[in-house]
């Protein structure tokens, strides 16, 4: 929705000149979330609220059109994935690759993880996450993105 349809519709409304529009993607989300919460000229509250359901609508079609018409099936995973391709692929080398993992998280949120907005296919992240109970330390849990080391075991 925000990548797709919302943030872009609100550079439009926002930004006239298309040229001056292309220069400022991803945009500054906490201003445009301003102009959201805030609506003035250029974008007064009508036309905001009108700009928030056309797009909403787009993003539930678009959602249909990639993940099929029940929501209820409808997963992030299912379209943001990680997958690890062996360094030497490009040459022919068939090395251990690790196929499309569904992944959670995005470039504006805890579990960070950056992603190409036409595939959505992980671009990068964090390589290793841990979770910490300082009043039981053995209850921690770790994990690490494979192929860190660049030995295939």
């Amino acid at each position: 929705f925000w990548v797709h349809h919302l943030r872009p519709a609100l550079l439009q409304a926002l930004v006239s000149d298309p040229d001056t529009r292309r220069l400022l993607p991803p945009g500054d989300a906490q201003s445009l979330l301003d102009r959201l919460e805030n609506p003035r000229p250029p974008l007064d509250r009508a036309e905001r609220d009108a700009l928030v359901a056309r797009t909403l609508a787009a993003a539930w079609r678009d959602c249909a059109a990639r993940l099929g018409p029940d929501p209820a099936i409808w997963a992030w995973g299912r379209l943001h994935h990680a997958r690890f391709t062996h360094p030497l692929a490009a040459t022919g080398f068939a090395g251990p690759d690790i196929a499309p993992l569904p992944m959670g998280g995005s470039g504006a949120c805890v579990m960070h993880a950056e992603y190409d907005p036409e595939t959505f296919r992980m671009t990068h992240g964090a390589s290793f996450r841990m979770v910490l109970d300082v009043g039981d330390w053995d209850a921690g849990l770790f994990v690490n993105a494979p192929g860190q080391s660049g030995h295939p075991d």
